[in-house]
């Protein structure tokens, strides 16, 4: 999970999504775990009861682990995995010359289609960024959304601290056009640099 830095190239920040997000992942695993474990509980009192012609218990034994198994796998996706996928899969980092998000993990429905397993790479050269926005924060971390080029973006998913990172960032993008404008200045003809 790194990035290659080129040659004069240095890192300034980098982040990843807030742990705000992991806040229903742990909620859901609790109430899940109390629930099924009563569950498991209600299930041996009935066992222990022998209401049943005794060989009958056996295969309800082994079909109570398997529907136990099977409930665990459909509620643990949606509660637990996916937000702690969604947490894990975002990279983000800050260089003197570049803003560099990646996404882990494949994402298959996009408004595009579909795109192939893997990761997804955005680089964006830090003097073609024209905007940064961020709605309400919330826990102290927002979706920023960075506009470059001919009205492309690109979000960058619960960004901690929002106000510092959008901060930093427009404190590289005026150094890099600074840069920029006396090295065009320099390479101007006629303009001699003793």
């Amino acid at each position: 999970m790194r990035i290659d830095v080129k040659n004069g190239e240095r890192l300034i920040l980098r982040t990843r999504p807030s742990a705000v997000i992991l806040r229903s992942a742990v909620i859901w695993a609790l109430l899940l775990a109390v629930i099924l474990g009563f569950g498991a509980g209600a299930f041996h009192v009935l066992m222990n009861q022998q209401l049943l012609d005794p060989s009958f218990y056996t295969y309800l034994g082994y079909a109570y682990y398997v529907a136990w198994a099977l409930v665990f796998l459909l509620l643990i996706y949606p509660g637990v995995l996916r937000p702690l996928l969604r947490y894990a899969r975002h990279r983000t980092w800050l260089t003197n010359q570049r803003l560099v998000h990646r996404r882990y993990f494949p994402t298959m429905s996009t408004h595009a289609g579909r795109r192939p397993a893997g990761f997804r790479t955005v680089t964006i050269a830090l003097g073609s960024i024209t905007d940064l926005r961020y709605g309400k924060s919330r826990a102290n971390s927002a979706d920023i959304w960075v506009h470059y080029g001919f009205g492309e973006a690109v979000r960058l998913p619960q960004i901690p601290q929002p106000a510092l990172f959008v901060e930093s960032v427009w404190a590289e993008v005026s150094k890099t056009t600074r840069r920029t404008n006396v090295e065009a200045e320099r390479s101007a003809p006629g303009t001699r640099w003793d």
